[in-house]
């Protein structure tokens, strides 16, 4: 009998393949599986590749990295602990993380997560697959990517050997396995790989924000001390604002921030990493919730295009940190006398 992934033709099973395991197109990985030595190609990723890949004939591995997004996020369990594969599968069906189990070329274990095409911002990846591992108490387990993003146009990260190398498979290697079923092979790969369910960037937010888990801080360490020298520079009202947080009116609040820290000269980057430590200062009343990362991220988006110079004083959330020797309120009142 002709199983499903018979009928599928290589022309198929490449574009399926390439559609998952997806990163940088300009170089990749490979090694030698003799001498076991890794390498870097600096060549386009062709179909050529990904079919010498599947038949057999050279490994490859792709850079999960494009600056700071990324496709693909995988748990790398470098060890033969069937155990903890499944504990770590049944943690990420608890919080609506779809994967998929390989068993690697020589020992140990990949899980991986897909997302949505366009790319997810990487830190936030790390970020949900971390907790997911923290829960576990494994906390000695590689995540790919590596980074939460690369600097450099000539850097591409750390690569990650893709599944089903044609070597390998013949011995059983680098293939995928079904964790509802004692981590048995799937009888069929390529249906596994056509069914994959992709996480959005959405659910990534929503478990971020109810699990309280902040983005890199490293991101504020680059002129820090000029970052301090610009925020003494605003109004005392944004200043306060930005120092306490608020209880409401945190969308309004958060673009007024965003606008004010632009016109003392802050990057966009910087901006966003400060309010979205300044969102957890926030309590918000009536039992609201927390403003979330992609609504803050949201109202920098807004506020960055345009050249936007008001501070927000006919705000009230502005305005409830207004100070009587104020000079912008100063000059106002003498301009109305």
């Amino acid at each position: 009998m002709t199983s499903p992934d018979q009928t599928l033709t290589t022309k198929a099973k490449i574009k399926i393949f390439q559609d998952l395991f997806r990163g940088s197109s300009e170089a990749y990985g490979t090694y030698d599986p003799k001498t076991k030595k890794y390498r870097q190609i600096k060549k386009s990723v062709t179909d050529q590749v990904i079919y010498n890949h599947l038949s057999g004939k050279q490994p490859y591995g792709f850079y999960l990295l494009l600056k700071d997004q990324t496709n693909v996020g995988v748990i790398d369990l470098d060890r033969d602990e069937p155990e903890s594969v499944l504990g770590i599968f049944a943690r990420a069906t608890h919080y609506q993380l779809p994967c998929i189990v390989e068993i690697s070329k020589s020992k140990g274990y990949h899980l991986w997560f897909f997302f949505e095409q366009g790319g997810t911002k990487a830190w936030k990846v790390r970020a949900v697959l971390q907790m997911l591992l923290n829960d576990l108490d494994l906390d000695d387990v590689e995540l790919f990517p590596k980074q939460d993003a690369v600097q450099n146009k000539n850097s591409y990260g750390n690569f990650i050997n893709a599944p089903l190398f044609g070597r390998a498979v013949q011995h059983r290697r680098t293939i995928l396995l079904d964790p509802q079923n004692a981590l048995e092979p799937l009888k069929c790969f390529w249906q596994a790989l056509l069914g994959v369910s992709r996480i959005s960037e959405s659910h990534l937010d929503d478990l971020i924000d109810m699990n309280d888990l902040a983005p890199p801080v490293k991101t504020l360490k680059p002129k820090r001390d000029q970052v301090s020298d610009k925020i003494y520079s605003l109004p005392s009202c944004i200043r306060k604002l930005l120092d306490v947080g608020t209880n409401f009116d945190q969308r309004i609040a958060s673009f007024r921030l965003a606008v004010n820290l632009k016109r003392v000269g802050i990057p966009q980057d910087l901006v966003e990493a400060l309010l979205l430590e300044w969102r957890l200062k926030n309590k918000p009343s009536n039992a609201k919730q927390i403003i979330t990362i992609a609504e803050v991220e949201a109202q920098v988006n807004w506020a960055f295009p345009k050249n936007y110079r008001g501070i927000g004083c006919e705000e009230l959330v502005i305005r409830q940190f207004c100070q009587e020797s104020c000079p912008i309120k100063l000059n106002h009142n003498k301009r109305s006398t």
